[in-house]
């Protein structure tokens, strides 16, 4: 993908991740957040880590919807796949997160990747119709 538009991306992919865990996780989980992360010491690199999986991220949409014409809106396909994909796993139950818990991260999980899958298409979107005006300035000048 073309590299400022996955940078931004993955500047808004950590926006996201850590916005969505304040806001839904953290109060939906309640007090099933409080027991399993009550001593959570986030490490210093994780927001560098999360920058990276929102560059990965990038990669992915831009495979998706990177073919995509011009004219053809892109958001709603990324959003609903990101949704859909990130949020699968956390349907069923498992013995690592009591249900509270996993049904808290489900609906994060949902909301923020549905959001940054229409935020990182519309990027792509901007960025592609920016370079396509130059491009068609250019050719009538010529």
């Amino acid at each position: 993908p073309p590299l400022a538009p996955a940078v931004k991306i993955g500047a808004v992919y950590v926006l996201i991740y850590f916005v969505a865990g304040m806001v839904l996780a953290i109060p939906l989980a309640g007090p099933a957040f409080a027991a399993t992360y009550g001593n959570l010491q986030l490490p210093a690199w994780l927001v560098l880590f999360q920058f990276v999986r929102g560059l990965l991220w990038a990669g992915i949409l831009w495979l998706l919807i990177g073919n995509h014409r011009p004219e053809r809106d892109s958001r709603i396909t990324a959003a609903v796949v990101l949704g859909i994909i990130s949020s699968f796993q956390l349907l069923q139950p498992n013995p690592y997160m009591e249900d509270q818990l996993r049904a808290a991260h489900l609906t994060e999980v949902l909301v923020s990747m549905t959001l940054f899958g229409w935020l990182a298409a519309w990027i792509f979107r901007r960025a592609h119709l920016a370079v396509s005006g130059l491009q068609v300035c250019k050719s009538m000048r010529s």
